[in-house]
């Protein structure tokens, strides 16, 4: 089964909080912050600008985890698909307003 990470081109996107993520994956609230942490699991998006706001996570990408796991990656290539979420945007219609996305070449430096 292929796990394709750009399942996030459709017209509506769902956000689900950590409890939600919790339900679907099993994972307890630490084990899922361990897998954050190890580059395991995507980061979740901040749902305002407070600093101690809310937060949630896309369900496709949500989806697309579960599927790669379901499709028996782990370890690096479980890595592989959560740096393949964060490069891509949120939305190709709302640029700027999905993950920041890595800059690459001569310009890294500068900003």
């Amino acid at each position: 089964m292929a796990v394709s990470s750009h399942s996030w081109r459709r017209d509506s996107f769902f956000i689900l909080r950590r409890p939600e993520v919790q339900r679907r994956t099993g994972l307890s609230r630490s084990a899922l912050y361990d897998q954050i942490a190890r580059g395991e699991w995507p980061r979740p998006i901040k749902l305002t600008s407070s600093p101690n706001g809310p937060s949630g996570w896309f369900d496709h990408e949500s989806d697309t985890m579960l599927a790669a796991r379901a499709a028996g990656k782990h370890g690096e290539a479980i890595c592989a698909v959560v740096e393949e979420i964060h490069a891509v945007p949120a939305s190709p219609a709302k640029k700027g307003r999905g993950r920041p996305r890595k800059q690459v070449g001569m310009d890294a430096d500068i900003a």
